[in-house]
């Protein structure tokens, strides 16, 4: 169950490193990482830490910011259900 999926924190080891496709750029790259792990039948599990992640308010910059963090995702959910 995972409940960050955006959190961009990760930790691959080598042989899924050697299969994934990392050509995604922007912040679609965490969700396509993590389809492609599923995909593969590579086991993938979520582990906490604290952390502290800058939250993003409601300015225009902070929701062109969120616009572009649901164009890549947009994109690359486009992507892997065509391909």
């Amino acid at each position: 169950n995972i409940k960050h999926l955006l959190s961009g924190q990760r930790i691959l080891k080598k042989d899924v490193v050697d299969v994934i496709n990392f050509n995604i750029k922007g912040y679609g790259v965490e969700l396509s990482t993590t389809i492609d792990i599923i995909k593969k039948n590579f086991k993938i599990a979520e582990v906490e830490f604290d952390f502290m992640h800058n939250e993003k308010g409601k300015s225009i910059k902070d929701l062109l910011h969120k616009a572009k963090q649901l164009r890549d995702i947009l994109y690359v959910m486009f992507v892997k259900v065509r391909g």
